[in-house]
Formats: structure tokens, C-alpha cells, sequence
């Protein structure tokens, strides 16, 4: 089974916010150059660990934030694998 290529330009594309301590970010991406059934979008945690957040076989995704003091919170870095 061959590795599929990555997806290439990750980015935040807008930010929603919702209400004082909750809003959306949606997250997009240019598709792999390879046959892909699933982009899964993670959340690297504090401990280096990950957290799955959203598979989809399209090239965006919406994921709802934590807002304290006006930031968002408890983001690191997200990530983007293909299957």
C-alpha cells in the first residue's frame, strides 16, 4: 500500500464566534495529488498527543473553539493525515 501524498496550503480560512466563550474556525486545505478517502483533522494537545476532531473526504472542515480573554484556547497546532 503506497503512503498518499499530503495535502498542501493548510490554513484557517474564517472564525466564527458564537457567544463570549465559544466560536468556529473552519480550516481548509488544497486535496492530495493521490486517491484519498478521508482527510482526518487533529488537535495536537499540551502533551504531545492527539486528538481526532473531524474525518472528511472534502477539503474543509468546521471546529468549535474555546475563547478566554478574547483568544482562543487550548489550541497548539492542528494537523491534517490522508487515508
Amino acid at each position: 500500500m503506497d503512503i498518499p501524498a499530503a495535502p498542501s496550503s493548510f490554513y484557517v480560512d474564517e472564525f466564527n464566534q458564537i457567544d463570549d466563550t465559544t466560536g468556529a474556525i473552519r480550516l481548509r486545505w488544497d486535496h492530495s495529488s493521490s486517491d484519498v478517502y478521508t482527510n482526518n483533522v487533529y488537535r495536537e494537545n499540551s502533551n504531545d498527543t492527539r486528538t481526532l476532531l473531524w474525518g472528511t473526504p472534502n477539503n474543509a472542515c468546521f471546529v468549535a473553539v474555546r475563547i478566554m480573554r478574547g483568544v482562543f484556547s487550548g489550541l497548539r497546532r492542528f494537523g491534517l493525515l490522508v487515508s
